[in-house]
């Protein structure tokens, strides 16, 4: 917003559309779960309606623009899909309520984009229904964190922001 050509900006939406992992948690041992996930990163979606308007951005992206954005995200000074093919996250610690079917856990563990490792620790709203087990949370965290300078266009004149806000929403089946 403070660049002198912000009005030719617009906020992102990025989706995983094709992400693996596993979730391993034990209602009576909590301290023994475990959260492991990778997302190929040549398998983000950028700015699509529906997920724009599910964060509430009400604008739409042209095909062309999406492509471009794409192209500027996967290039060697931002995500380097060529080189880093993942985002991954692995599981160190877990906290929180033994004996619960529902509530909060706090997952801490190694965050990696571009071959850094960061220590997070990430709030997961859980719960055990018919058989399934939903998680989701939310975490924020910085471009620098790995190293990445936000992108940039026409000498700074449009540029993101450092931060990125992640959140994720997972089912599986309970057993």
């Amino acid at each position: 917003p403070n660049t002198t050509l912000a009005y030719f900006a617009h906020n992102h939406v990025i989706r995983a559309s094709q992400w693996s992992g596993d979730l391993v948690y034990d209602i009576q041992n909590p301290s023994a779960c475990e959260l492991n996930f990778s997302v190929p990163v040549q398998s983000l979606i950028v700015d699509e309606d529906n997920m724009r308007d599910l964060v509430g951005y009400g604008d739409t992206i042209s095909n062309g623009d999406r492509k471009k954005i794409k192209g500027h995200m996967l290039e060697t000074n931002q995500l380097n899909g060529t080189k880093f093919a993942n985002i991954d996250f692995s599981s160190t610690e877990c906290t929180g309520p033994k004996g619960a079917k529902s509530g909060e856990l706090t997952v801490k563990g190694k965050f990696r984009i571009l071959g850094v490792s960061v220590n997070v620790s990430i709030p997961v709203v859980f719960r055990v229904k018919n058989n399934n087990f939903y998680a989701s949370g939310t975490f924020d965290m910085s471009m620098w964190d790995f190293g990445m300078e936000p992108y940039s266009a026409f000498a700074g004149g449009v540029k993101n922001e450092e931060g990125l806000f992640y959140s994720f929403d997972m089912v599986g089946d309970a057993n």
